[in-house]
């Protein structure tokens, strides 16, 4: 239930400007209105009391008072930032050591903040700790490539002799998944895990991009058994994650952006 104070309310129509549904309307007397139907339609976005400057908004839910407050002098600076996504490498190379659980849930803490279609937060994490869990999600990634004949049968042989081309050896797996009829999960799990990928730059950690795991855990039903994955959902991403083995000191080129402004 949405609640608007009449004694803080300053009548700026703020709130109706940025309810992306529709739902806070202005009366001839320049009155905040809520819609009816505001319990059904409405996905909680926030967007109302985020930009109310008086606090005069209020969900059941929650209180408003004890939202962070926007705070611009903490916020990095496009330099900063460019400098963040400028250094930030695939890691395929890891030290031994595991993250302690505390720095990922601080990682995933941040991901939560990730905008998702239609305000769903519909993002769920596995996470895969330990070598040897890992190795044996690898071992049935590889046995569906090389059954499948995506790779040769040499791929399970350097396996074998401790070439894992599927996690590389990272101490952690980070999976992304979500249920089949939210509204976007594919791109909501996309959008979280990237965030995750910079977060994990911040705290100089290394990641990659499990693309091989994805392929074989969407395909091959003994992988969403091991990782017992509910039913109806689906797994959109994951990332490989530890700490880098290796440092890099330059900044690959990359192609100038194509643009075209119409």
């Amino acid at each position: 239930m949405l609640k608007i104070n009449s004694e803080l309310c300053i009548h700026c129509g703020l709130c109706s400007k940025h309810c992306v549904g529709g739902l806070i309307s202005m009366n001839q007397d320049n009155q905040p209105l809520v819609a009816a139907n505001f319990e059904q339609a409405c996905f909680k976005c926030g967007q109302c009391a985020a930009v109310c400057p008086k606090s005069a908004i209020a969900f059941s839910e929650n209180d408003v008072a004890d939202w962070e407050n926007v705070d611009i002098s903490e916020q990095a600076n496009l330099l900063q930032f460019s400098s963040l996504v400028k250094n930030r490498r695939s890691i395929r190379h890891y030290q031994e050591k595991l993250i302690p659980q505390a720095v990922i849930l601080e990682l995933l803490d941040i991901a939560r903040y990730a905008p998702t279609g239609g305000n769903a937060q519909s993002v769920k994490w596995l996470v895969v700790g330990g070598k040897d869990k890992l190795r044996d999600l690898s071992a049935l990634c590889i046995d569906w490539f090389v059954s499948k004949k995506i790779l040769p049968a040499s791929v399970r042989t350097d396996f074998e002799n401790g070439n894992d081309i599927v996690h590389r050896g990272a101490p952690h797996l980070l999976i992304a998944y979500a249920e089949n009829q939210e509204t976007t999960p594919a791109d909501d799990c996309v959008i979280a895990l990237r965030t995750v990928e910079l977060a994990a730059q911040a705290a100089d950690l290394g990641s990659c991009w499990a693309g091989f795991f994805k392929w074989a855990a969407n395909n091959h039903q003994p992988i969403a058994q091991l990782l017992k994955l509910p039913d109806n959902h689906s797994i959109h991403g994951a990332l490989m994650l530890g700490y880098p083995k290796y440092k890099y000191i330059k900044i690959p080129v990359r192609k100038a952006a194509e643009v075209t402004f119409l």
